[in-house]
């Protein structure tokens, strides 16, 4: 008796329609002990093996029952009382909210289905609760495995189960009064689709759209974009079955229920207005779930500390009645945003002259369900609830073609305003002006004659190779361009409203939320499209920013620009090349695919800039992971020079834009093969014209300057590192315009060498000891008939020669590349000191 008592208040703390539910009802089992039942009987098996295996338990003090993994527990109503004829039913079932998991009650429905499915998702916030059910096609007939008519799946604890009679009515219930604040207007307002979808659960369970519930794996996941996690609660990430990320780091993965809060704070850093919440809806009803812990109250309360709006945008793609998910809707807005959450008291839920916004999106798609009559009836239905209605309509929803069905004009201009789909639809800049005139133009004209609101989608890039066979980077990002593009368009026309998709779509590659920029953020065993896959290095929340220059562009009254001009990066990295590429596979149309794919900027605009006496130059990147420092690519130069006095190389790898910034370093690995190997390095332009090379007052770690014409490296030594800091002096706010590697020497002799890595960052480089081994200076001075030959040492250089007791020999001013000596037989070291640089060498000398 006392467990039926704390259940009822349980139930009145959940709402009216639960305590309703229990008092008319006219079935219900409480598993107390004993257990208390009433026309609704479990059917036990005590065999661990059996499939309908359950276990008697406590929890947390309270009595229940346990069904394990791989179990269903299974239940039986008593005929005389709910026939198979009785369609309307309302279930109260109270649980222990454990996990981020769900719960799936399987039941005989009316279509014949004896295994219908009704899922509530847990909360996570391991409290008892009670989930309203309302199931308008029930036919209790006994259909299960044990004559059962509904089961409960695996892995939950459950307290009680309480079924009565008929149907709720949201058209009768009292409508709310919404007021707006200061901040929830929507109109004038740029806001992104936010689904908050994904969940990360153990080895063989509880993962949603990363992959199929099982741990995402080769061969087991459906999302093209690789997120960057580095900023969340490490606690709060699960391991994947992927190889580690590039830079060492394990790959894991987010529940969105988990960082809800670091969303929002992201949204508030960018700009960004708010976000339409996809909410899901099918032909069954959302269950009624009061937990302060669900996906809408984290919304809610994180939209209301960042000030940022939000509202709900029921996406009708999983109906398959025509008429259920109306139904569904209706129920859902009023049981569950309406009364249970009271989402449209919020300060932060976007309104329209005091109106609560409401997006419905899908119905007039050929690809979805739904009739004009249906439509019409639901838009009727929430305007009487004193919304404003918003119609996510096809992209030819004006004309009546293509993707839209034919007639249903009518529905579409009941809105209160359209929003016309748009991924997928075309790609480049000169896509969207096509777009825009194709579409934008006449659309926003049949919008102000009929008094439509108008708020067109763009997108950022599409790709879906991973999860629905597309063509890997189908329709690429162009370094922000073509969202940009797409955002000036709509501004200069004068549209007030816009729809970023998406926020968080991982899956198609539209996500404008953190994500992997290069190899180096991705697992080293699987493809995944990198931000910087079109040749441009952009940091990971690159697009967070476009997307809040684009709403601050779209508020402002100043003359928009037509080309995204905020910097690729605000550091610490500015850049990030490791020259990685990854093969991967696809199916288009039935049609199998493979390719290379960029995952690193790689070369982007490259060319060659000066040729000079070098034969069969090489600059290209090239796949050896036994010359490569990271991954199993890196750059291979190579060529032979055809002169005795001047060779050079110079080979633009990359057009850049990088700001130069306080204290920013150039970073690089290289791999000398060769004598004259020593002779290629990594040269920079700046946009002012000058040369890295050329500027004798930077220099690498040792002192020696960057020109290519100075010896730089040990022969078989292996990748050595070499760090110059160009992020002062007369470099300060000068821009990056060019990466060039480059060879200078002369003489008949081929050269070789890799590079890999390179970096620019604000970063502390720590080098590593083998770094800074001093490397043989041969190439500087050597003997040829009875002269010394000075290579790469400034003329005017003091020259000093020691024999091997170290007693001085010789000394005089460097005025020729070539010097005639008096010196017998023996070892010598030979130093030479300039305004910038000292070098020292030994040599041998046999007459």
């Amino acid at each position: 008796m006392k467990l039926i008592v704390l259940n009822l208040i349980i139930l009145l703390l959940s709402g009216s329609i639960n305590l309703m539910a229990q008092k008319d009802s006219v079935a219900y089992i409480v598993f107390s002990n004993p257990s208390q039942e009433k026309n609704l009987t479990l059917y036990y098996n005590g065999s661990s093996n059996a499939e309908a295996y359950t276990e008697f338990t406590n929890k947390t003090g309270n009595d229940c029952l346990f069904i394990p993994s791989t179990k269903y527990a299974y239940f039986k109503v008593d005929d005389a009382t709910i026939a198979s004829s009785e369609a309307n039913l309302i279930v109260n079932i109270t649980y222990l909210d454990e996990g981020l998991g769900s719960m799936t009650i399987q039941y005989n429905a009316t279509n014949g289905v004896n295994y219908q499915k009704q899922t509530i998702k847990k909360t996570g916030s391991n409290a008892w609760i009670t989930t309203t059910i309302g199931i308008t096609n029930a036919s209790f007939r006994n259909a299960q495995n044990n004559q059962a008519d509904f089961r409960i799946t695996d892995n939950n604890y459950i307290r009680s189960i309480y079924i009565s009679k008929g149907a709720f009515q949201p058209e009768t219930e009292k409508v709310p009064e919404t007021k707006g604040s200061a901040y929830s207007e929507f109109k004038g307002k740029a806001v992104a689709g936010y689904q908050a979808w994904f969940t990360a659960g153990e080895t063989n369970s509880g993962w949603v759209h990363w992959s199929a519930n099982k741990q995402p794996e080769i061969g087991n996941f459906s999302f093209e974009v690789y997120p960057d996690v580095s900023e969340y609660d490490v606690q709060k990430l699960r391991q994947t079955g992927f190889a580690n990320l590039g830079n060492g780091e394990p790959s894991r993965l987010f529940s969105s229920a988990d960082v809800i809060d670091t969303h929002f704070k992201w949204m508030k850093d960018s700009g960004i207005d708010g976000v339409a919440v996809q909410r899901f809806i099918g032909d069954s009803p959302y269950p009624v779930t009061a937990s302060s812990q669900s996906i809408l109250m984290k919304i809610k309360r994180a939209a209301e500390e960042n000030q940022k709006i939000f509202y709900i945008c029921y996406d009708m793609s999983s109906g398959k009645d025509e008429n259920a998910w109306v139904e569904s809707i209706k129920f859902d807005w009023v049981y569950n945003i309406e009364q249970t959450n009271e989402l449209t008291k919020s300060p932060a839920y976007a309104t329209v002259n005091d109106k609560p916004v409401v997006q419905i999106w899908g119905p007039g798609f050929t690809s979805r369900v739904g009739n004009v009559a249906g439509t019409i009836e639901l838009i009727n239905f929430l305007k009487s609830r004193g919304c404003y209605v918003i119609g996510g309509v096809p992209t030819n929803w004006r004309t009546e073609s293509g993707d839209s069905k034919p007639v249903f004009l009518p529905a579409y201009k009941s809105y209160n305003m359209v929003s016309p789909w748009t991924p997928g639809r075309y790609k480049g800049t000169s896509g969207c002006d096509d777009y825009k005139n194709n579409y934008l133009v006449p659309d926003k004209n049949f919008c102000d004659a009929n008094k439509l609101d108008y708020m067109p989608v763009l997108f950022p890039g599409f790709a879906w190779s991973t999860w629905n066979n597309g063509t890997p980077n189908q329709i690429p990002r162009e370094a922000g361009q073509f969202l940009w593009r797409q955002a000036y368009n709509i501004k200069t026309l004068g549209i007030k409203q816009m729809y970023f998709a998406m926020f968080d779509e991982y899956d198609e590659g539209t996500a404008i939320m953190k994500a992997a920029t290069d190899w180096s953020m991705i697992p080293t065993d699987q493809y995944f499209l990198t931000l910087s896959a079109d040749g441009i290095w952009v940091s990971s929340d690159y697009y967070l920013r476009v997307a809040g220059a684009a709403t601050a562009m779209l508020k402002s009254t100043k003359t928009p620009s037509g080309t995204v001009s905020i910097p690729y990066s605000q550091g610490p990295v500015y850049y990030r090349n490791s020259f990685e590429k990854r093969y991967t596979t696809w199916v288009r149309n039935g049609v199998p695919g493979n390719g290379v794919q960029n995952l690193d900027p790689c070369f982007y605009m490259d060319k060659v800039i000066s040729s000079n006496n070098v034969l069969s130059a090489i600059c290209e990147i090239t796949e050896d992971s036994n010359n490569a420092k990271s991954g199993n690519y890196s750059v291979t130069v190579s060529g032979t020079s055809n002169s005795s006095t001047s060779s050079v190389y110079e080979y633009k790898i990359a057009e850049v834009k990088i700001p130069v910034v306080e204290k920013m370093k150039l970073s690089f690995w290289k791999k000398t093969v060769n004598e004259n190997g020593k002779y290629v390095f990594v040269d920079l332009q700046f946009e002012s014209g000058k040369r890295l090379s050329q500027l004798t007052s930077f220099t690498d770690q040792y002192g020696n300057n960057m020109h290519p014409g100075t010896a730089h490296g040990t022969v078989g030594g292996g990748f050595e590192q070499f760090v110059c800091e160009i992020g002062k002096g007369e470099l300060i706010g000068d821009k990056i315009t060019a990466l060039v590697i480059s060879y200078n020497k002369e003489g008949n002799q081929p050269y070789s060498a890799f590079f890999d890595d390179l970096l620019l960052t604000t970063e502390i480089i720590s080098l590593p000891t083998h770094a800074r081994i001093v490397p043989e200076r041969a190439q500087y001075v050597f003997q040829s008939n009875g002269e010394l030959h000075f290579c790469n040492i400034p003329l005017n250089s003091e020259v000093k020669i020691y024999n091997i007791s170290g007693v001085l020999v010789n000394a005089f001013q460097l005025s020729n590349t070539s010097r005639p000596v008096n010196l017998v037989s023996g070892v010598y070291i030979i130093t030479a000191k300039s305004d910038n640089n000292f070098y020292s060498q030994k040599i041998i000398i046999n007459h």
